[in-house]
């Protein structure tokens, strides 16, 4: 799944897990429902909700026709933090364990 998912044009689903993997890979995702907990994904304008209405499926899917190679197609600020090549990273930028390791570290070092 994660193949298919890495090597779309879109992804078209109702599920928070395939929401967040398709952001994580960069593939703009259209999720077929009214709302979602996913909201960072909508934040860092790589997810639209298009709701079932098929006509505003079909729109939203042609309007993104460059949006993979050019990026998202809003000119958003993003509110959540970067990663180090200055993309929307709302789960992190890779390094949790390198960080607790520090942390962890920090006070043995001190003493």
């Amino acid at each position: 799944m994660l193949q298919l998912e890495k090597h779309a044009r879109a992804a078209f689903t109702d599920s928070g897990g395939i929401r967040k993997e398709a952001f994580m890979m960069k593939v703009p995702c259209i999720t077929l429902r009214d709302e979602t907990e996913c909201v960072e994904t909508l934040d860092a304008s790589w997810n639209i909700l298009t709701g079932a209405d098929v006509d505003r499926i079909e729109e939203t899917f042609l309007t993104l026709s460059g949006w993979a190679k050019d990026g998202p197609p809003f000119g958003t600020e993003f509110s959540t933090q970067l990663d180090k090549s200055g993309n929307p990273a709302p789960y992190g930028d890779g390094r949790a364990a390198e960080k607790i390791v520090g942390m962890l570290a920090s006070p043995l070092e001190s003493s």
